[in-house]
């Protein structure tokens, strides 16, 4: 399980006939979101960009971590699949900046 931290990227899945959001759903691909809060019952609030780089909000958003089911309706959030692998160790992170 990977502990969600305001700022850490998530793909977004917008809940079906969402409204108001130009979503990638017709190339079957997640929008992009940012973590802006944690919230105590483990849903996040996210900062979402839709395929045109508009910025929206959303709160209170399910984080389907693995093994578990994602929700029947509503929308729902998730870990990239590079941050998947690094958490079960499948591949080391990435580090951007040299080091010293």
């Amino acid at each position: 399980m990977i502990t969600p931290t305001v700022g850490r990227i998530v793909h977004y899945h917008p809940r079906p006939g969402e409204k108001g959001v130009t979503v990638p759903d017709t190339m079957g691909q997640p929008c992009a979101a940012i973590v802006a809060h944690v919230n105590p019952d483990g849903t996040v609030n996210l900062g979402v960009f839709d395929r045109d780089g508009h910025q929206y909000g959303r709160r209170g958003v399910p984080l389907v971590q693995e093994g578990q089911s994602t929700p029947e309706t509503g929308d729902w959030c998730e870990w990239m699949a590079y941050q998947k692998a690094v958490a079960k160790g499948e591949i080391t992170p990435n580090l951007h900046a040299s080091q010293k």
